[in-house]
């Protein structure tokens, strides 16, 4: 029966399978097993298992007929989950003041301040009972006819990583569901009064039991303990929020929060201090005072105003499952959509996410989005690829909308009920006969309950190099290789491996030392398992397509600095998956691989290694492989892919484990007699514990050497944690964004490298001076870069805001313009008569001083000009003439528009020449302008603009366009001999990578032997 339960097999599967074993058992006569399934469920109901009782009670009759709430008692319920000896020991009782650096942290429910202030209100010798509740009303059959209404019950004093698991809650009842007898019933107000107090009659009667007296006993190990129940948190949805706390349900009502007194319209537009939150207090006043609606609230009383410690409103709080998955991350997808219809991308989008390579426990989304099929499940499959599937579509921030919805995903998960909970009760509904549906399912539950007290746990442990699917079977040589590698049914990737395999294999065995591969046999399969239970696949066909597993592998640390890595993962991709055999030689478990290596330029995009593969090559040992890694193509970009680190469920993504040595069980030849083998099998275990030994010997060495390296190098240590401390890195950010927009208003990244570099050399030479040029590229790559262009872009913005200012500050009688106008307010506001006349005496003297117009909003912009750049004030020309210039239809230009502007005035103030208006009313002035190549916008400061010096002679004008192409060309060769430089110093760090691991796999070959032959030496 066991089998039949856990399996959710029906009757006639299960008289199948009963039949089977009387067939082929001799206890035919005798058989210990029930004559049909329908006997033995009679059996397991007869079971006098007082706490697995279950009862229905009449809550309401309504059009002649009976309502029921199906039920277990609650005391029942939790008395279950206290006689669990797993959940006993992680049980909590006491409030506990946590901290973390002095500061007060929540976690569990018994740090937080309800906790603390419910303990308050019991006696000394209790303890407080959290309960949670879980309700959410869900279809049952495929059409969405019949519903059911079941509530959970679990208890907060159980920690949170522990209440996840199925066996923390249990199924405290069905709430009934009222049947309208019309349309006309359905729509009408007292339908729906009714229906809310019928829901809450029958949340009274479920929970009342545990309100009424003193507190409650449990006997828990044998004693027995006083607890005061409290209840701490409800879980659920929209609309079952609303029918806890009797709010209106509608989403255009006045107050359609159930949580705060927020009118609709403000919602969207709101401040801390304008919340006023709903509590008992004010809601009973709306309900006794009979203006109920005024507060959006029913006309009901609300049952849960007379339990203790509860305020309905506050402990209603959202799943994930409704509230993220099928909800806000749905909504998202659908605006994403709608978006790529206007760009007119969303068949590129489509093709991109069936593009998408398999992994693991990865939705495969073949004909791309298809929202009316999508579960709350593929969308968390969604949620890991879509950032890669948006990224550069010529969508402004779209990319990082996912990134930030996925940093906010993980911040927001915390031990809820899942999805499989409404499974676990779906699935009985299909196998009951749809007739009395409820009283079916409470003993289909009560059943499992029955076996999962007496079911046996056994630990799966998964078995490493069990390979599946041999593709080849050969001895070693040329020919055979290449007989092999014509086959037309192999990828390209796997024909790619045959190719290295000769070479990769002897640079392999010349590490060994091994002279000759005669006699070697080699073995080729499309799959093996991993010691973590991973599979790594090179399969050339897999549901049409191919799969060829990428991998991580851990590197030592002493070799971290000889190239870059992932804290210390690099990656590559597999080629192929061999056992190779050597006469009187161990098998040799290996995995041809191809490596990554990062780009370097751009080592991180999206928070995601940004890769690339390399033509290196080697053969590494299968127990090397860390873990299998889901990687993406970068799409339209040639050889870039993203590793997807979400690429695993965030519930159950592992912390990485490091690799640690293992003795390795010799194989024995078939015929030696099982003594040899038991002792042999001793021998190993007596190597593997000296080895272990030996190793932690080892280990405790190396960390004596490095504390003493720790404390030569104090100083250094402590200047080190000073350079990554947060707090200094937001006051360098801020003083060298200080220092570079006076120096450059658009800088480029390298310019911006170069400020930083000066500005903190001469300002923490204890810190920075004579860094190493890679050490400075790592610092201001991953710790200033980003926050550092950020704070240059808000410098920016400030100064361009003050500049208006003192454009109408200067000009008084100028009206005044919102920035966010319309176009056609803004085409009005140019042609006024005092807006063309600000703007033609903007380069004019005014009267009785040499001070121009312009050169007054200079000195209004900047009380002390004597350290204005003239970065800057060309930059105040550049804005002054585009934001006063008629001919221009917008007040905001785009910064490409400036920067070329800028530039301009810059050469005029380097050249001597004065700032007037006749390159401002060319035709160069409108925002079409601004569309210039990117080539144009951020070169270094000595280049001139190709439209420079209107006016000027034939002959001077060639002389320029000759000097830029001159300098181009320099320029250009400059970069290709960086690039080669910087693809030769890669090829180096790759084949240092390769020759590491193979180096290490070498090393712990030598030492296992070495340690093998003085064992026997023992011995003998």
């Amino acid at each position: 029966m066991a089998l039949v339960i856990e399996n959710n097999l029906n009757n006639k599967a299960g008289n199948a399978i009963i039949k089977f074993f009387n067939k082929h058992s001799d206890l035919s006569q005798l058989s210990p097993l029930p004559k049909n399934i329908e006997t033995g469920r009679k059996f397991m109901d007869k079971m006098n298992i007082s706490q697995l009782s279950y009862s229905k009670y009449c809550v309401l009759t309504h059009n002649s007929q009976d309502y029921f709430v199906h039920y277990r008692p609650i005391k029942n319920c939790i008395k279950n989950l206290l006689s669990n000896p797993d959940i006993l020991k992680n049980l909590m009782f006491r409030y506990e003041n946590s901290k973390i650096e002095d500061e007060k942290s929540y976690g569990e429910q018994n740090s937080r301040n309800w906790w603390k202030r419910a303990e308050r209100s019991i006696s000394n010798h209790a303890n407080i009972l959290s309960i949670i509740l879980y309700s959410d009303a869900t279809t049952t059959d495929t059409l969405g006819k019949s519903s059911l209404h079941p509530i959970y019950v679990s208890l907060g004093n159980i920690p949170t990583w522990r209440r996840n698991k199925e066996d923390a809650k249990q199924l405290l009842g069905y709430l009934p569901i009222l049947s309208a007898k019309n349309e006309t019933e359905k729509k009408s107000s007292e339908f729906k009064e009714l229906a809310r107090e019928t829901f809450h009659n029958s949340i009274k009667f479920l929970l009342d039991p545990l309100f009424q007296g003193d507190g409650v006993d449990f006997n828990i190990d044998g004693k027995d303990i006083w607890f005061f129940p409290r209840i701490s948190t409800i879980i659920c949805d929209w609309p079952e929020a609303c029918t806890f706390s009797l709010t209106y349900k509608s989403p255009n009502s006045n107050y359609p929060c159930h949580f705060c007194l927020v009118q609709r319209e403000d919602l969207i537009d709101i401040r801390k201090d304008q919340v006023i939150l709903r509590n008992h207090v004010n809601m009973k006043e709306y309900f006794d005072s009979n203006t109920s609606k005024l507060a959006g609230l029913e006309q009901v009383n609300n049952y849960f105003w007379s339990i203790p410690n509860l305020n309905i409103y506050a402990a209603t709080v959202p799943d994930r499952m409704h509230h993220l998955d099928l909800g806000l991350f749905k909504y998202q997808i659908e605006f994403t959509m709608e978006l790529l219809k206007k760009k007119k991308s969303l068949n590129k989008v489509n093709e991109r996410i069936a593009d998408i390579p398999r992994h693991s426990q990865l939705k495969v989304f073949k004909k791309g989005i298809q929202l009316s099929r999508l579960t709350a499940s593929e969308y968390r499959d969604m949620m890991k690829i879509m950032v890669f599937v948006v990224d550069d579509l010529q969508i402004e921030d779209l990319s990082e909308v996912y990134v930030k919805w996925n940093e906010m995903y993980l911040l927001s998960r915390s031990e809820k009920f899942k999805e499989s909970d409404l499974e676990n009760f779906q699935i009985p509904y299909r196998l009951s006969n749809k007739k009395e549906v409820e009283k079916q399912i409470m003993e289909n539950i009560r059943r499992r309950a029955i076996v999962s007290q007496n079911r046996v746990g056994k630990t799966k442990t998964p078995m490493a190099f069990v390979y599946t699917a041999k593709l080849f079977d050969f001895d070693l040589s040329e020919s055979m290789i290449e007989q092999n590698k014509k086959d037309p049914n192999l990828d390209k990737k796997m024909i790619k491996g045959f190719e290295k395999f000769i070479d990769c294999l002897k640079v392999y065995l010349n590490i060994l030392n091994i002279i000759s591969a005669e006699g070697c046999r080699i073995k080729i399969y499309s799959s093996v398992t991993l010691k973590n239970g991973a599979i790594l696949r090179t399969k050339n066909d897999f549901h049409h397509r191919p799969w060829f597993s990428n991998i991580a592998v851990n590197m030592n640390e002493e070799e971290l600095s000889e190239y870059l890595s992932d804290k210390g993962i690099c990656y590559a991709q597999t080629l192929l998956i061999t056992e190779i055999r050597l006469p009187n030689k161990s098998p040799m478990h290996l995995a041809l691989v191809q490596w990554y290596d990062f780009i370097e330029e751009t080592p991180f995009v999206y928070g995601c290694p940004l890769l690339r593969l390399v033509e290196v090559y080697n053969f590494i040992e299968i127990e090397a492989i860390e873990d299998t890694i889901h990687v993406v193509p970068r799409f339209d970009k040639n050889n870039e892919y993203f590793n997807d680190v979400g690429g695993e469920e965030p519930e159950t993504r592992a912390t990485k484990r490091r690799r640690t040595e293992k003795g390795r069980e010799e194989q024995y030849s078939e015929g030696e007699n099982e003594s040899t083998l038991a002792r042999k099998k001793k021998e190993d275990r007596t190597l593997n514990y000296l080895v272990k030994i030996d190793k932690e010997v080892g280990d405790l060495r190396k960390e004596v050497s490095d504390i003493r390296k720790i404390m030569e190098n104090s100083k250094m240590m402590k200047e080190s944690d000073e350079m990554y401390d947060q707090t200094f890195i937001n006051k360098i950010i801020g003083e060298i964004a200080n220092k570079s927009i006076s120096k450059k208003i658009y800088p480029n990244s390298k310019k911006l490298k170069e400020i930083s570099a000066k500005f903190l050399a001469n300002k923490y030479p204890e810190l920075f001076e004579n860094w190493s040029n890679k050490r400075w590229t790592f610092y201001f790559d991953m710790i200033l870069q980003r926050k550092l262009v950020e704070r240059h872009r808000s410098r920016r913005g400030a100064l361009s805001t003050q500049i208006r200012k003192s454009i109408f500050s200067v000009f008084r009688s100028l009206p005044k313009i919102n920035m966010k106008s319309t176009p056609s307010e803004i085409k009005a506001w140019k042609s006024l008569l005092i807006v063309k006349q600000c703007y033609e005496k903007l380069h004019s003297k005014l009267e009785n001083d040499e001070t121009t117009w312009c050169g007054k909003i200079i000195n209004e912009t900047w009380q002390d000009t004597s350290k204005v750049s003239k970065e800057q004030i060309s930059f105040v020309v550049a804005i002054c003439e585009s934001f006063l210039n008629p001919n221009n239809e917008i007040l905001k230009n785009d910064n490409k528009f400036l920067s070329k502007r800028l530039k301009r005035n810059l050469k005029k103030m380097e050249t001597g020449r004065e700032f007037d208006l006749k390159d401002s009313d060319s035709n160069e002035e409108t925002e079409s302008d601004s569309s210039t190549s990117d080539e144009d916008e951020d070169e270094d400061e000595g280049e001139v603009s190709r439209n420079e010096g209107e006016g000027s002679g034939e002959r001077r004008s060639e002389e320029r366009n000759e000097e830029r192409r001159s300098e181009e060309r320099e320029r250009r060769s400059r970069e290709r001999s960086e690039e080669r430089n910087e693809e030769r110093e890669g090829r180096r760090k790759r084949r240092s990578v390769g020759r590491s691991v193979e180096r290490r796999s070498v090393e712990r070959r030598s030492e296992e032997r070495r340690s093998e032959r003085e064992e026997r030496n023992e011995w003998e």
